[in-house]
């Protein structure tokens, strides 16, 4: 009896913990809206990478993919009427995400399918 009640006590303990551990995992694990976000942000810098002078990247591919951008995405946040504030920006495109999956997920399409093409 007494090695019953001690292996229950036991059972329990190591319930609570792993709960009390999960829980404190999962707070410190990114969203998957957050991981969204920055793969978005990884896929908009690999742009800079293709193998083409800056000035033609800005010049030439950027007004490009702004205007597409502007087609597939009209809610995508814009930044000059954001505050210069991390915080504020990210949260803008965190509820951009959440609120306008179909345009995230055609604007990177796009993306991807662009950098393919001129890579």
């Amino acid at each position: 009896m007494k090695r019953f009640v001690l292996i229950t006590i036991f059972g329990i303990l190591c319930l609570g913990m792993q709960g009390v551990y999960a829980q404190s995992t999962s707070q410190n694990r990114p969203s998957n809206t957050e991981r969204q976000l920055s793969y978005l942000e990884k896929v908009e810098e690999n742009v800079f990478t293709l193998p083409y002078d800056l000035d033609h990247i800005q010049n030439e591919f950027i007004p490009i993919i702004h205007t597409e951008r502007s087609n597939l995405a009209p809610n995508y946040p814009d930044r000059s009427t954001l505050q210069r504030n991390e915080t504020v920006i990210k949260s803008a495109f965190l509820s951009w995400i959440e609120d306008h999956p179909a345009e995230y997920t055609a604007y990177l399409k796009y993306l991807l399918q662009f950098i393919e093409d001129h890579n």
